[in-house]
């Protein structure tokens, strides 16, 4: 599909409604597949990639960030999908995502195959909007999904913090605190603690989901402080990599595959084994207490579709696993969705980053017949190496290259 050093080139398109993506093209001389690629989320290396190697790929508006609700992204990857299907030399188009945008997605896909419908049961928190019908693409990449925005909301919560605000913090249950197991160099929490603050997470979860319902019911009774939403913050409760989540300061928790899969090295070659991380551990200290930090922001509506889940009194998460989740109650987790997706899926993982196990539960979960799954060693979230785990762990190579010559021979094997 061409040098992969090839420079691609790039134009702005009209998808409509005032809206605009990037449409990354393969440079002149470089056959161009005829199947496209559509991208959602933080698309500039992705789009780069896969034009050097003879793709069309269009790179939505990322709103991801600024657009809290989900059901206002769907018509934005229809409408992508649709006009590269009517792009000259187009047979397919296949929707690829990353990190956080793999929950819209798979969701989407999920809603273009089965209809709306899917997303209405009682068991959800809050129902999907009537946003119509969905052009549904004819695949899905999944690249280092994370396990779900509810579900990774849940990781992040603070059981620490006061539910009115960030302060006091309660020692017992202050993951920083070293009595605790806290290590600036490597955090070795014990069972007791960690079976604690999981049990109190999963419980400060349900009494905030508890709340933003009662507060949708009394909006939808005329009651509520607003007419259409309420505000909602949440000490304690971003969403970012440094913060309140345990696995990434103890690195035995989520650190490697239950199964053997595909793991792809620097010198071009695949091995077959349970997968490990390559992660090392994270410092820090407890920033609970800072508003602008760590504070979440939202709205009763937006948390019920965005950040929320369900988690019964089983939730934990061990060296392999996530357990005690209920899945079905949200459509912002890519390990719920897709066992509602059924088109051909390329799920990939990143053992440099701690989100990478997501990919054994979204590979086991998805509907799908044409399903393959790969690792690649040492890869950061954002596909680089991981320069800190190299000088222990060996050279991981170029791993961008790595990432996407797998993701171009997954293509050309569904032309």
């Amino acid at each position: 599909m061409g040098n992969p050093h090839d420079v691609a080139a790039h134009e702005t398109v009209d998808l409509g409604n005032r809206r605009v993506g990037t449409l990354y093209k393969p440079a002149d001389g470089v056959p161009v597949s005829p199947v496209a690629v559509v991208t959602n989320y933080v698309a500039l290396m992705q789009g780069m990639e896969l034009a050097k190697r003879g793709y069309l790929t269009l790179a939505m508006p990322d709103r991801q960030n600024a657009v809290a609700n989900p059901d206002e992204l769907f018509r934005d990857i229809s409408d992508a999908v649709s006009y590269m299907k009517r792009y000259p030399g187009v047979e397919k188009a296949v929707g690829l995502s990353w990190s956080g945008g793999c929950t819209t997605l798979s969701a989407y896909q999920a809603i273009a195959e089965h209809g709306v419908a899917v997303f209405k049961t009682d068991g959800m928190l809050i129902p999907c909007s009537d946003i119509g019908e969905l052009t549904p693409a004819d695949g899905v990449i999944f690249l280092d999904s994370n396990w779900g925005n509810g579900a990774m909301t849940l990781f992040s919560l603070d059981p620490a913090v006061p539910e009115t605000g960030g302060l006091p913090l309660d020692p017992e249950l202050d993951m920083y605190n070293p009595a605790n197991g806290f290590d600036p160099n490597g955090s070795r929490y014990g069972d007791d603690f960690i079976r604690k603050f999981q049990k109190a997470q999963a419980g400060r979860m349900n009494r905030l989901i508890d709340r933003a319902l009662e507060r949708v019911a009394a909006i939808d009774a005329g009651k509520g402080h607003y007419i259409d939403d309420e505000p909602l913050v949440i000490p304690g409760g971003a969403q970012f990599a440094p913060y309140n989540k345990l696995f990434p300061h103890d690195v035995r928790l989520l650190s490697h595959t239950k199964e053997a899969y595909a793991l792809l090295h620097a010198d071009g070659t695949e091995t077959r084994e349970v997968i490990h991380t390559a992660r090392l551990p994270r410092g820090g200290r407890n920033a609970s207490g800072y508003y602008k930090q760590t504070a979440r922001v939202t709205s009763v509506k937006d948390f019920l579709k965005t950040c929320a889940i369900r988690a019964a009194a089983e939730f934990s998460y061990s060296q392999d696993a996530v357990t005690g989740l209920e899945w079905d109650t949200c459509y912002t987790c890519t390990t719920g969705n897709v066992k509602r997706v059924s088109c051909p899926a390329l799920v990939m993982g990143m053992t440099g980053n701690y989100e990478f196990l997501a990919a054994e539960e979204i590979y086991r979960r998805l509907a799908s017949a044409d399903k393959t799954i790969a690792f690649v060693e040492g890869a950061n979230h954002d596909f680089t190496p991981n320069k800190a785990a190299e000088k222990t762990q060996g050279q991981f190579g170029d791993t961008v290259k790595t990432v996407f010559d797998y993701v171009d021979r997954w293509l050309r094997g569904r032309g």
